[in-house]
Order: structure tokens, then C-alpha cells, then sequence
């Protein structure tokens, strides 16, 4: 094992073209290690964060009461033709929208559409709002390209069109899609819905791009309004933010990451 990690590093040596690239990488694994340690020390699971939040909930869970919906999307992330990360938080989303009952609600970073999806199937109900904001991404190679297509014809496909390709057409009327990175696409958001219930963050996931983005987001909210992030342990960005609008941070444990959330 020694040897290798020796081996690494006379092959960075003898190039200093990649010097930066390796610190910035070291950087981020070491950040990555401290947010992962702090999150460690107070996470707690998904259902102890709904009641502790919202309190015991009076509604089915979302995987009973929307059987059919959550089966289609399988399918429609089964066929689409590109990889565009996990799902989030299904139950943790549809839960907080239920129990503040939400009508306004931004959200940053969408892929597949989970999150969206979760979002949609409680705002129905009261005919809500949802702005997503999602950067068109630039095509990607054959290399991530699943079976679903020949080789032949998948290369450079454009990943943008799949954005929220998982979400059904009926629930289009509640849906706005912002195809922006961060930087302009919040401020677009925010003039559609200038006051918000619930924002949820997942997109850029460094230090920097959550400091620009969460006071934008958090100020937009109303009073008991809920901010979400996604992948708090990347950094410490969300334990900083959390000590300078001096809220506790609720931290939830999900699949191999955390999710933060803080109440206004």
C-alpha cells in the first residue's frame, strides 16, 4: 500500500502541470473528511427528522401512497439513456411539504427528477408551485451510456434533455424548470416565487457555490419556512451557514451521505 501511495506521488513530482489539480483534490478529500466527522457526531435517521421537525405525521408514507407513480419513474430512469447520480430523499421531501403544506417551493439540481417528483406529488394537492433550476449539461461519451441504446448511436448525447425526465406530464402545470447553473438560474427563481415555503439545494457542491447560493435561497424563505441541502458532509459550508443564521442544524442520515436542514 505504501509503495503505490510512493508511486503516486514521484509520478505528480516529476509533473508539476498537475501540482494544482492534486492540491485541489487533496483539498477536497480533507474538507470531506472533517464534514463527514462533524455530521458523524449528531446524525440522526430519516423518520426521527420528520417528527422532530413536523411532528408524527398523518399521512401514509409517499412509497404506499404513490405505488404506481414511484413504479413508473423506475421504468423511466431504467430507460433513459444517460447517468445522472442518485435519488434523494423521497420521504424526507414529501413528508416536510405535507406537514408545513407547502406551496411555494425552489429547488436547485434536479437529474432524474426524484427529488421534483417528491416535491409535485404533495403541492398538487394544493395546487402549488415548483421552480427547479438545473444547468443544461454538456454532452456526454458512450462511456456512460447504459444498454438501453447502441454504442453506435449514443455518442455525445446531450444530457439536458433528460433533465426530469421521470416526472409525469400531469404535473407539468406545477412545474417550472429554470435550464441555468446557479448563478443566474436563483435569481430567475426568485422573481417567479419571490417568497418561499421550501427550498432544497443540490446542486453545486463546493464551499463556494454553497455560500453564494444558500443566503439567497434562505433569505427568500418565510417564517418556519425549511431549508434542505443535500451532501452536507462534502464540506463544512452547511455548519458554517447553520452558526451564522443561528439555527440548530438538523442532520439526517441517507444512504452513504447527510442531509441538512434548518428551520427559519
Amino acid at each position: 500500500m505504501k509503495a503505490e501511495i510512493y508511486k503516486k506521488l514521484f509520478w505528480i513530482i516529476k509533473r508539476p502541470r498537475y501540482y494544482l489539480k492534486f492540491f485541489h483534490s487533496l483539498k477536497h478529500r480533507l474538507n470531506k473528511k472533517i464534514g463527514t466527522f462533524w455530521c458523524l457526531g449528531q446524525a440522526i435517521d430519516t423518520n426521527s427528522a420528520i417528527i422532530k421537525i413536523i411532528g408524527k405525521p398523518n399521512y401514509k408514507p409517499s412509497y404506499q401512497k404513490f405505488k404506481e407513480e414511484i413504479k413508473l419513474a423506475k421504468k423511466k430512469k431504467k430507460e433513459c439513456p444517460v447517468e445522472m447520480g442518485g435519488g434523494a430523499n423521497l420521504e424526507l421531501i414529501y413528508q416536510l411539504a405535507q406537514g408545513i403544506k407547502a406551496t411555494k417551493v425552489i429547488e436547485t439540481g434536479i437529474g432524474y427528477g426524484w427529488s421534483s417528483l417528491a416535491f409535485l406529488l404533495s403541492l398538487q394537492e394544493r395546487k402549488g408551485s415548483l421552480v427547479s433550476i438545473d444547468i443544461a449539461n454538456p454532452p456526454v461519451d458512450d462511456k456512460y451510456i447504459g444498454s438501453v441504446l447502441s454504442r453506435e448511436n449514443t455518442n455525445k448525447i446531450d444530457k439536458s434533455k433528460y433533465t426530469g425526465c421521470i416526472i409525469p406530464e400531469r404535473l407539468y402545470k406545477f412545474w417550472t424548470l429554470i435550464r441555468k447553473p446557479d448563478r443566474l438560474g436563483i435569481d430567475e427563481a426568485l422573481k417567479i416565487l419571490p417568497k418561499t415555503d421550501i427550498c432544497h439545494y443540490d446542486s453545486d457542491k463546493t464551499y463556494e457555490g454553497r455560500m453564494f447560493a444558500y443566503p439567497k435561497l434562505w433569505k427568500s424563505l418565510r417564517n418556519k419556512g425549511i431549508f434542505i441541502s443535500d451532501d452536507i458532509g462534502d464540506n463544512l459550508a452547511f455548519k458554517r451557514f447553520a452558526n451564522r443564521v443561528g439555527r440548530e442544524p438538523i442532520i439526517i442520515r441517507y444512504r452513504k451521505g447527510y442531509i441538512g436542514v434548518l428551520i427559519k
